[in-house]
């Protein structure tokens, strides 16, 4: 299977016929899939654990919130809100769901840098106490797009079909114990929310405040 993708070109928020839309989103949303797997079984071989039932629980919200937010069911306010009360959650240097937050954010931010949409910046202050303030800053800078070089290499791959996506997610996983497991998790999942939302908003734009 193809496993590098030009979402540069493929996630727009022109209006167009779906019939161009939903195939191309779909091959996005396959590919994207199996990539997770991989991550999975790779994460496997490496010893890091997966399927923390409590992590699992957060990381699903933080999609839900993600998908009703680009759909314009939820505003910012209530973004924040389910986004940070689970910052903190997760064992390691970085909490796990800390390492997720920082991928989601860097790939919905870099997509909406791409296309003259909102980005998303979340008030941490509320999360100040729940956990330490390296893992705080790390989602910061995460949202501001100023990350590490195995991310930015990441999102450029993803973003611009430049190199091999696979490969690129085994460096991630040189990071920490578990961090780039999560952040390149976080990142897989904001470009499968993305195309998504995108068809079902059959190719408006992306960041609707209701």
């Amino acid at each position: 299977m193809k496993t590098i993708i030009d979402l540069h070109d493929v996630l727009v928020y022109e209006p167009r016929s779906l019939y161009i839309i939903k195939p191309i989103h779909e091959h996005t949303i396959r590919v994207i899939i199996h990539i997770k797997k991989e991550l999975t079984k790779l994460a496997d071989l490496l010893g890091i654990d997966s399927y923390d039932p409590l992590i699992h629980q957060a990381i699903e919200n933080a999609k839900k919130t993600l998908m009703k937010y680009t759909l314009g069911v939820i505003n910012e306010d209530m973004l924040n809100e389910e986004f940070t009360k689970y910052i903190g959650l997760g064992e390691g240097f970085t909490p796990a769901y800390d390492d997720y937050l920082s991928g989601l954010l860097a790939g919905v931010n870099y997509y909406a840098r791409l296309h003259g949409e909102g980005w998303i910046i979340l008030d941490l202050e509320k999360a100040r106490g729940r956990s330490n303030i390296v893992s705080l800053k790390m989602i910061e800078y995460s949202m501001k797009l100023e990350v590490n070089e195995a991310l930015d290499n990441l999102l450029i791959t993803v973003f611009h079909g430049r190199g091999d996506l696979l490969g690129k997610i085994i460096d991630m996983l040189t990071l920490g114990w578990s961090s780039g497991y999560y952040m390149s998790l976080g990142l897989l999942d904001s470009v499968e929310i993305i195309s998504r939302s995108t068809m079902l908003r059959g190719g408006r734009r992306l960041i609707h405040h209701p």
